[in-house]
């Protein structure tokens, strides 16, 4: 049964929130442990479904995962990069990242095996992966459609240069998981940079060893065959995506004050800060001493405050859309109630997520009594817009859940969400932390 949930419009939000660990760091931290040749020590992990799907699928191929009760720290014991054959296909759940990663993972190995996950994620294009792979030697095959399940029969893999068509961290991932295996050296073109936490924590436990980062020619060389990597210990930095939307209310709320400690500030991650600041946003970014960020796998960390402001939309920049992808619905929502005109363009891939972002948020948006335009790349629409509550079906999307229940806190009547629970695929306690934000009349 789907939950439905009802928000309530809010005068003003204030106070402290700690954000769950990086989903994205949380997926690698917990895959490059499975590579080493000892015992992992993982804390402030991501307790998401996303993160439940990586675990299983590397509990599935031989690898001893010990949660802490809260799920939020995990002692992981590495094999290698050598794994187990799996009795049955790898369950993905509703994880891109985890079927993406491990097809990487996977296609070097010395067996068969499946990679498959719930209806939306079998939707879900992976012709792009099973390419490029393909292209590496891997024996990879896909659905009707490219789509999942993925079919893998383990093969020696050979280094190769790819130039990438399509900005993607998580193509790329794989391609450098898989490059680790492979005999010679792996070379990927980025046509746009794009999240670099998989070449940071490389790079981190294994300096100048492993990978070679060249950002003005935007290139990551990867040196093969120099598996097992070391054993190491991180905490992963707090969710930078998730810390979006108790940033939102606060600055469009009247009388807002709140401060987010100890958030990733990856230059791939704040994207989305920056544009609000663009807008007029007060958003101060204080960064923590450099070493930490040993601690944390090579990722920045640091606190945000942030207060109300009157916001004015910009330009978003196309190429900084890959950095924006996750708080796109997000920055539809305050664009329509900030001052003139917007447009997002350059966002094809939102298509291709959970669900069709761009065709549920458009949706999303009309539902709440916003005139929005919905094009092929992004959405458009007029700026000092009121929302006027309204009923939000997600779709199970969790992105969409969370920026509809911000539209809702801003909107002048209540704001009915159909599969509210689905947050818990990034977020789980989403409603929790922010009901501790916000106030009402």
């Amino acid at each position: 049964m789907t939950q439905t949930l009802e928000i309530k419009p809010a005068v003003r939000a204030r106070g402290l929130s700690v954000m769950p660990g990086d989903k994205s760091i949380s997926h690698r931290a917990l895959i490059f442990a499975s590579l080493t040749n000892g015992t992992c020590r993982i804390e402030n992990l991501a307790t998401g479904d996303d993160i439940r799907s990586t675990i299983r699928v590397l509990r599935a191929l031989g690898v001893s995962i010990t949660l802490a009760p809260d799920g939020e720290s995990a002692i992981v014991e590495g094999r290698d990069g050598q794994f187990e054959k799996p009795s049955d296909p790898l369950d993905c759940g509703n994880s891109g990242t985890t079927m993406r990663l491990m097809a990487g993972i996977l296609a070097p190995q010395k067996f068969e095996s499946i990679l498959t996950g719930d209806e939306s994620l079998r939707s879900r294009p992976a012709y792009r992966i099973a390419s490029v792979l393909r292209d590496m030697g891997a024996d990879i095959s896909t659905q009707s459609g490219g789509r999942p399940p993925i079919k893998i029969k383990g093969t020696q893999l050979r280094g190769i240069s790819v130039k990438a068509e399509t900005a993607s961290a998580q193509l790329k991932s794989a391609v450098i998981l898989a490059g680790l295996f492979a005999r010679g050296d792996t070379v990927y073109h980025e046509p746009l940079q794009t999240r670099d936490h998989t070449e940071r924590l490389l790079h981190t436990l294994v300096p100048n060893d492993l990978i070679t980062i060249d950002r003005i020619e935007k290139t990551i060389t990867v040196y093969g065959e120099r598996l097992p990597l070391p054993p190491h210990d991180i905490v992963v930095p707090g969710d930078a995506s998730s810390a979006a939307y108790p940033l939102v209310l606060a600055t469009m709320l009247p009388e807002s004050t709140c401060t987010l400690p100890f958030v990733g500030m990856n230059a791939g991650r704040i994207a989305f800060y920056r544009h609000v600041q663009a807008m007029g946003g007060t958003i101060v970014m204080t960064r923590e001493d450099i070493h930490a960020g040993q601690a944390t796998g090579g990722e920045p960390v640091g606190e945000i405050a942030v207060m109300s402001a009157k916001l004015k939309n910009v330009p978003v920049d196309p190429e900084r859309i890959p950095a924006l992808i996750d708080e796109l619905p997000l920055l539809a929502v305050i664009a329509c109630l900030s001052d003139r005109p917007w447009e997002i363009t350059g966002a094809a891939r939102l298509r291709e997520k959970e669900t069709d972002r761009i065709s549920a948020t458009a949706s999303m948006l009309r539902n709440l009594g916003a005139d929005v335009n919905e094009h092929r790349d992004g959405l458009s629409g007029q700026g000092g817009q009121v929302f006027k509550g309204g009923t939000i079906d997600t779709k199970g999307d969790h992105r969409i859940a969370m920026s509809a229940a911000v539209a809702g806190w801003l909107s002048s009547e209540p704001v009915k969400i159909i599969n509210s629970d689905c947050v818990r695929i990034s977020f789980p306690d989403f409603f929790e932390k922010m009901a501790d934000l916000v106030e009402y009349h």
